[in-house]
């Protein structure tokens, strides 16, 4: 037999590591490239942005919700940042919750469907994919991250009382 190209495969990781397990419970204060502590340059990434093993050049982002009924709605925006450099926006998404269960619970949901909100030549290098959408699955966000070392998932909307933990899985 000849030799075959194999990828490194790891399960889904929490994308934040707020509380231990990434949930997420406010709106977080968004990137801006006017306000002290939250600017583009490199010495702002936050502290919990997920690191990207070398050897991995895409991620697939899924979204979990806790606690809350289906119909729970949040706004992302994926961020990037290379070893050194400024970070660079991947994409802003609307989210919203389906009826795929976490677990038994009923209240443990996944995000079923996932919309970009700009244009989608805006932002990345390259093309962004949504997958299995709108259709009481996983969807799931996928993109090329070639040239980044961080993510991280700033949360700006999110249903009050609502729980979400993005789960990030690298190849």
């Amino acid at each position: 037999m000849g030799n075959f190209l194999k990828s490194a495969q790891y399960g889904y990781q929490p994308l934040r590591t707020e509380g231990g397990n990434g949930d997420v419970t406010a709106v977080d204060a968004t990137l801006s490239p006017a306000t002290a502590g939250r600017t583009f340059h490199e010495s702002d990434r936050p502290s919990s942005a997920f690191c990207i093993a070398d050897e991995f050049n895409a991620s697939v982002i899924i979204f979990e919700n806790y606690g809350t009924a289906n119909n729970v709605s949040a706004g992302v925006n994926i961020w990037g940042y290379p070893t050194a450099g400024p970070a660079e926006f991947i994409a802003d998404l609307s989210l919203t919750t389906g009826l795929a269960r976490i677990d038994d619970g009923a209240t443990d949901l996944y995000t079923d469907t996932i919309t970009r909100v700009n244009d989608p030549s805006d932002g990345h290098i390259k093309k962004i994919r949504i997958v299995d959408s709108g259709n009481d699955r996983i969807a799931k966000v996928w993109f090329d991250n070639t040239g980044l070392k961080y993510l991280y998932v700033e949360v700006y909307d999110l249903t009050t009382g609502a729980k979400i933990r993005p789960l990030v899985r690298p190849w």
